[in-house]
This record gives structure tokens, C-alpha cells and sequence, in this order.
């Protein structure tokens, strides 16, 4: 289902539903069975199974992760994704910015709009009419990608990841039915430049020992962020665990209390294992008994105060620093400013949404909309384009008050759209009805007589028609009167009771003669 409106400045928009199955093209049966294999190679299963067995995480240092990213920095990028891919699982602080911003551009509708003049020259026209057709081929086509949203969200992941592909996937006529994600560990980059290859076994090595082609660019839709999260968040999650590990260590010692347990000198040899024994289990917080003179020394408090809790929000603060933008510095923290927290977060993944779908717009500008209104109207200028926005969220008063402007200015709103943007199902008003016998009250009968005259065409005419000198223009114009009364059982009603009242004056009139 799609809505076109324009806006202020006077664009065309053709708006669609973000998720809801009502709003997304459904799949065409067609299309999905003809489709295209993927340009992309086929990789080795037994690589596959060894790599889902792999986990990179395991044994892996400060040291390691720097080697990691120096191979990252030089284009090796399948041990390096493969290590983020579950630092992002697992990282509590860098996965709710993941779903936070997820999330926030999963609640946009994608548009189309035109950039058609609003001149009435006939130039203007032309570009109107043509802005119009190319904002229908353009809906036509996004309509036509079963997994839209899929590839925003692989598009967006760039921010995190350094960068997404994904491929056209396309059906004999040329028509993209398909944005299929790329995994990024099977791809390598040749360092700085611009070219890209295949990785299909996600090996660990680099652009020029890889077998294969360059990567067509045009069969691809591809994002590249210059400052990945990730290479700040796989740094900051190992000191997070190392963190962690040492407060557990912390926690065993001083969380709960122990000590050393002194024995008397005068303990039996046969009995020193099983006073052994008891004094373990006593200073490990048990209980037990032991002879007399026995002493027992708990271990000392730290020194100072707990440094874990405060280098674990340290942690946090940057990454989250690093992935707002610096719009926020905790996510669970009072952020002290004016208005709730919850409001506060809201507005700054608001903004940054925005950003987002503004970069990802103009991507898909480039590496889709341009060729698709290239091929359908060559050498014409590109006057409509895709992008991704909120959904302007109307208040049902503010609906209300404006029709009921448009209505006293001589206007007409559509109920049925009405109801759409209001929300609730309207009816029309019932006319009163007696009470005894439900016919019209006398009171509502001469309301509804004085309305219909109001509002008909024949008003002027009934005046003359009870007098015998305008019976020659009653006559006159007639014809077109009953033309309109063709189509209006109200005005055709109003005519009989007006003819009535016309007959009994003349009747009345020859009478007295």
C-alpha cells in the first residue's frame, strides 16, 4: 500500500510502510523462481564447518587484537570480522548500540520523491509529467526488492563493521529482485585502494596472493564508513573482561570473608590431617571446631576503594561516547539533562538515524536509482530519487481542525481518508427522529428543507415559479436544471415538493379568477 502527498515545497512523496506485510510488495512467485544465481563463487564446505567451529575469542589478547587490526588495516579482513562478529554477540554495551540504532532506522518508511518545478509554463509540465513517471519506475523497482530492509540493515551494520555489500540479485529482464548480504569475512580489500575481491573460504590472507577476479562494483551496493566502532569496541571488550576476571578474583577473596586458621602446638600427630581438615573448612567461612589455644586471622580488607567498578563504566563511556557521537555517555545513567532519560536517548538515536539514512539514501541514489532511470529514459534529467525518512506522525485533533478550516472555506476532505489519518471509523450523523413513531420531527423537517435549499440550485427559481410572470424563464432554464437533478436524488426530491407547491399556487390562483 502506498500514499502519495506532497509536501510543503511542493514534492510529490509515494510513501510506503517500513515492515507491515500490507505495505511491502508481496513476493512475486515469477520472479523468485527465474532468478539468477549469485555472481559470487561458492566457497568449500569443509572451510565453512571449520570456521563455524572456530572461536576467535578464545585465548585472544591485547596483543593478538592488535595484529588483528594491522591485518584489517592492510585489507585481511576474515580472522578480524570473524572475532567482531561475536565481540558484537557478546559485548553487552556495543550490542544495545547495535539494536539501538537498528531499530531507530527500522522505523523509517522509504519515499520517493520528485524534483518537479511548480511553474505552469508548458516546460514545467513537461518535467512534472516526467518526474511523475520516473517516480513511478523508481516504486516499481524498490517495490520489486523482496529484502529491502534486509540490506538497509546490512547497509547501516557499516558503521560497526567498516563496511557491507550487498549483491544485486537479478531476474532475466534485468529487474533486482534481490539485495543479498555479503558476510564480511569473505571479502579482502587491496589495502587503501578501491578494489575489492572474493574470499569464497574465508582464508586469512591477502588482496594479491587471493585467486579471482576484481569485484564488479555495479553488481554490488556497498557502503565503507572511514571509522569503523568495532576497532574501538574489540579493544575496549578485552579490557572489559579483563576487568571482569580480576573483580571475580577480587570478590573470592574479600566478598566473602576468610582467613588462616593457627593450631596449637600441642595437637597429636595422628590428629594434625583431621585438625588440618576442620581449620580449612573454618576458613573458608564453615563451620567446625578445633582444640584449644587455636587462632584464627581473617584476611584484610583492600586497600582503598573497589577500581573495578569504576574502570568497567570507563569502558562503557568511551564506547558509547565513540557510538553516539557524542550525544550520550552512558546508556543507563542519568544524563542530567533537562527532561527525562528516557526522552533524552530517544532524541539523540533520532538524530542519528537521520544521519544514517540521509548516507544510506544517497548511496542507493548513486548505485540504483541512477541506473534504472538512465536505462528507462535516456538523456532525460533524473528528477525523482529514493530516501529513507521518519513517518510524520499527525495529531487526530490537529486532522480534525484542518478539515474542519477546509470545510468552511468550501471544501470537501474524503471520509475514508479521514478515518485513515484519524484513526477511528466515522459514520455520518443520523437526523433526529420522533420519538412516538420515528419520523422526522417538524423541527428537523423544516431544517433539513432549509438546508436543501441552501445548498440548491433550484433556491432562485422557486420564488418565480409561484408567480405566472417568471413561468417563461422557469421554462428557460429547465433543461439544464433537470440535468443536474439526474444525478442528485436530494435536488430531485426538492423539485417534486418545489413543482408541488407551484401546482397548488396555480390552482389556487385560477380559482380566484
Amino acid at each position: 500500500m502506498s500514499v502519495k502527498s506532497t509536501n510543503s515545497d511542493g514534492r510529490v512523496i509515494i510513501r510506503n510502510g517500513p515492515r507491515s506485510l500490507e505495505n511491502r510488495a508481496p513476493a512475486q512467485p515469477k520472479k523468485a523462481a527465474r532468478k539468477n544465481a549469485s555472481f559470487l563463487p561458492p566457497g568449500n564446505p569443509n572451510y565453512r564447518k571449520w570456521r563455524d567451529q572456530f572461536n576467535p575469542l578464545r585465548g585472544l589478547t591485547i596483543k593478538k587484537a592488535i595484529v588483528l587490526l594491522e591485518q584489517a588495516q592492510r585489507g585481511i579482513m576474515a580472522e578480524y570480522q570473524w572475532a567482531c562478529r561475536l565481540v558484537e554477540r557478546r559485548f553487552p554495551e556495543l550490542t544495545a548500540l547495535i539494536s539501538r540504532r537498528v531499530s531507530a532506522i527500522m522505523e523509517m518508511d522509504w519515499e520517493i520523491k520528485t524534483v518537479a518545478p511548480e511553474d505552469s509554463d508548458p516546460e514545467a509540465i513537461a518535467k512534472t509529467a516526467l518526474a511523475n513517471k520516473q517516480a513511478a519506475k523508481l516504486r516499481e523497482a524498490y517495490e520489486g526488492i523482496g529484502n529491502l530492509y534486509e540490506a538497509i540493515e546490512t547497509l547501516l551494520m557499516a558503521t560497526f563493521r567498516g563496511f557491507g555489500f550487498c549483491e544485486k540479485i537479478v531476474n532475466p529482464i534485468g529487474e533486482i529482485i534481490e539485495l543479498r548480504p555479503v558476510s564480511c569475512w569473505n571479502l579482502v580489500k587491496d589495502g587503501s585502494s578501491p578494489r575489492w575481491k572474493y574470499n569464497p573460504d574465508a582464508n586469512n590472507q591477502n588482496f594479491e596472493s587471493l585467486p579471482g577476479d576484481v569485484l564488479p562494483m555495479e553488481r554490488f551496493v556497498w557502503r565503507e564508513v572511514e571509522r569503523p566502532l568495532n576497532e574501538i569496541a574489540l579493544v575496549l571488550f578485552l579490557r572489559a573482561n579483563h576487568a571482569n576476571k580480576n573483580w571475580d578474583a577480587f570478590l573470592e577473596i574479600y566478598g566473602v570473608p576468610g582467613g588462616v586458621v593457627i593450631l596449637p602446638p600441642s595437637v597429636p600427630e595422628d590428629k594434625q590431617s583431621e585438625y588440618q581438615d576442620a581449620a580449612k573448612e573454618i576458613a573458608l567461612g564453615g563451620s567446625g571446631s578445633l582444640p584449644h589455644g587455636s587462632d584464627y586471622k581473617p584476611n584484610d580488607g583492600p586497600r582503598g576503594t573497589n577500581p573495578f567498578i569504576d574502570h568497567l563504566k570507563h569502558v562503557s563511556e568511551q564506547l558509547v561516547l565513540a557510538g553516539t557521537g557524542g550525544k550520550l555517555t552512558m546508556l543507563n545513567d542519568a544524563t542530567g539533562i533537562g527532561g527525562s532519560q528516557g526522552d533524552v536517548h530517544a532524541d539523540a538515536f533520532r538524530q542519528i538515524a537521520a544521519a544514517d539514512a540521509r548516507d544510506i539514501s544517497e548511496l542507493l541514489q548513486r548505485q540504483i536509482d541512477a541506473a534504472i532511470l538512465d536505462a528507462a529514459f535516456p538523456g532525460q534529467p533524473r528528477l525523482a530519487y529514493f530516501e529513507l525518512n521518519f513517518r510524520e506522525e499527525v495529531k487526530a485533533t490537529e486532522i480534525v481542525d484542518t478539515v474542519a478550516k477546509l470545510h468552511g472555506a468550501g471544501f470537501v476532505a474524503d471520509a475514508a481518508e479521514i478515518s485513515e489519518k484519524v484513526g477511528l471509523k466515522l459514520t455520518t450523523k443520523a437526523e433526529p427522529q420522533d420519538p412516538v413513531d420515528g419520523k422526522k420531527t417538524e423541527k428537523a423537517q423544516a431544517e433539513a428543507l432549509a438546508n436543501r435549499e441552501e445548498k440548491d440550485p433550484l433556491k432562485k427559481l422557486v420564488p418565480q415559479a409561484l408567480t405566472k410572470d417568471a413561468a417563461a424563464a422557469m421554462r428557460a432554464k429547465l433543461p439544464d436544471v433537470l440535468v443536474e437533478l439526474g444525478s442528485s436524488p436530494e435536488l430531485a426530491a426538492f423539485f417534486e415538493e418545489v413543482f408541488a407547491m407551484a401546482f397548488v399556487s396555480g390552482a389556487a390562483t385560477k380559482e380566484s379568477e
